[in-house]
């Protein structure tokens, strides 16, 4: 896999729980997801497979969500729509996830 199928894999995955992502990547490189109430969290590994004397380096992705914000007296409506992206988050990232997302780049 490439980064651009990684971004791509990001960008289509995301669209089908209902989050749109950033136009450009972000942090290396990757497209980043767009929340209001959540923060996603993506960490890149470099996995065993790499070999520097080849300028090959091959990196996995695991992606984690948290809750961004809630407090106060929200209110029934707000707490609801809250619940609902928190469920297409959580789903999200399970996908993600269960997708064991690995790439090979070279330099």
């Amino acid at each position: 896999m490439t980064k651009a199928q990684v971004n791509e894999a990001i960008r289509s995955a995301a669209q089908a729980h209902g989050f749109e992502t950033s136009k450009q990547p972000g942090f290396q490189g990757l497209t980043e997801i767009i929340s209001e109430e959540l923060n996603f969290t993506f960490t890149v590994q470099t996995t065993e497979n790499t070999d520097w004397a080849a300028h090959r380096i091959e990196q996995s992705l695991t992606v984690t969500a948290s809750v961004r914000k809630m407090g106060g007296q929200p209110t029934v409506e707000g707490l609801l729509k809250t619940a609902d992206e928190i469920r297409r988050g959580a789903e999200l990232t399970a996908e993600l996830q269960n997708m064991n997302i690995i790439w090979t780049e070279t330099f």
